[in-house]
């Protein structure tokens, strides 16, 4: 499905809500720095870059060679009263890189002692995001978000992080009714999605796919779409995904995470 499609239907989708701020409230950095690596084997061209951006315990480096996320994303511990590292493509003693197995994308931003990073592409209408507690490079929380982050300090120096989480379900609403829904429900730790609301957004799938469809095939003929929407049953063996607010409380090493209320969204995969 394009992009385009699916955040037409998200936009339409009467369960989903809008969000209180578009990005995350990040701290803002001490210095941030680039340097040019020479040309990147892109059309148009463009060059590849290392870019470090600073805070007042750590450094965060990415390596852009401009593929679909940093080549490299790493840490390095700022000690208190010596001078900022040097920005550089090379490693440095102490720096911790992020294994690109177990992540890749870009650096998004720090809040207190986490730093934030954005996957490289988006699913299901969503973005992935990794939460790590530099100096260390172990993904300590990841999920899938339909919106920007919040973070607060809460009791005790937890930082609470809230956002709507995406769960894609491996059955379908539209062809499988309240017994998806129950599925996908449990399977989210959540009540389960109002099958009616889903249904709609199924169709509003469909209507969108046919118009785009006869947009770009067959401008001339007014009656495309209708034509087109009789052969797009494949739109309804779509698993259901849904989107849920959830609130993660994260203290020192260790989050917690639990589902904060029912869903805000429902609607095909892509």
């Amino acid at each position: 499905m394009h992009a385009r499609i699916l955040f037409g239907i998200l936009a339409l989708a009467p369960l989903t809500v809008a969000h209180a701020a578009d990005l995350a409230a990040y701290d803002r950095p001490v210095r941030s720095s680039r340097v040019g690596l020479g040309p990147a084997e892109t059309v148009p061209p463009q060059d590849k870059e290392v870019r470090c951006t600073y805070f007042p315990t750590f450094m965060v480096k990415e390596i852009d060679e401009r593929e679909v996320g940093a080549a490299q994303l790493s840490l390095l511990p700022v000690a208190p009263g010596q001078p900022a590292a040097p920005c550089q493509e090379a490693n440095l003693p102490g720096e911790q890189v992020i294994d690109p197995e177990s992540w890749s994308g870009y650096f998004a931003g720090a809040k207190g002692d986490y730093a934030v990073f954005s996957a490289g592409d988006g699913v299901h209408g969503g973005l992935g995001f990794a939460v790590v507690r530099p100096p260390s490079a172990k993904i300590l929380y990841s999920a899938v978000a339909k919106g920007g982050l919040r973070f607060d300090v809460a009791d005790g120096g937890r930082t609470m992080l809230t956002f709507q989480a995406i769960h894609a379900g491996t059955c379908s609403v539209a062809t499988k009714g309240a017994a998806c829904a129950n599925q996908v429900g449990r399977e989210a730790g959540i009540a389960p999605p109002d099958v009616a609301v889903c249904k709609r957004s199924y169709a509003e799938a469909k209507r969108i796919d046919a118009r785009e469809w006869c947009k770009y095939n067959h401008p001339e003929n007014p009656g495309c779409a209708k034509t087109r929407l009789g052969k797009m049953s494949e739109w309804d063996d779509s698993p259901t995904v849904v989107s849920y607010p959830v609130e993660v409380s994260l203290t020192g090493s260790l989050a917690r995470e639990r589902p904060a209320g029912a869903a805000t969204g429902c609607w095909p995969a892509e």
